[in-house]
């Protein structure tokens, strides 16, 4: 993603949340699910590496919009983060639909996780 596009990016995913909706999950604003850190490849000298989940629910689609997805659903952000000498940086993001439950998706695709609380 390019620079100009990176700040209404961010600024679309978290600003443009269903507001007033909530379900099982908590209410629709962007908030931290589940998080881990890790080792990168390279053995215990290696740079510190991290993997987050952020859910909400999806606000309307705007006219063109920059955060895939359907609006008025729950959406799971899933970021690897990886840290060098100048700080951290994502490396990797991935959007993906809750349709059977975020718990059964967050398990789908890692299985050794627990809810952030």
């Amino acid at each position: 993603m390019g620079e100009t596009r990176y700040n209404p990016f961010w600024s679309e995913y978290l600003m443009n949340v269903a507001l007033g909706q909530s379900d099982e999950f908590g209410p629709a604003e962007a908030q931290l699910y589940a998080h881990g850190a890790r080792r990168s490849f390279g053995g215990d000298d290696s740079p510190g590496a991290a993997t987050a989940a952020i859910t909400r629910i999806a606000g309307p689609r705007p006219e063109k919009p920059l955060v895939p997805g359907l609006p008025d659903s729950r959406q799971l952000m899933l970021l690897d983060l990886k840290e060098d000498a100048s700080g951290w940086h994502i490396t990797q993001l991935l959007l993906v639909p809750i349709t059977n439950g975020l718990d059964a998706t967050v398990s789908d695709l890692f299985p050794a996780w627990k809810s952030w609380e």
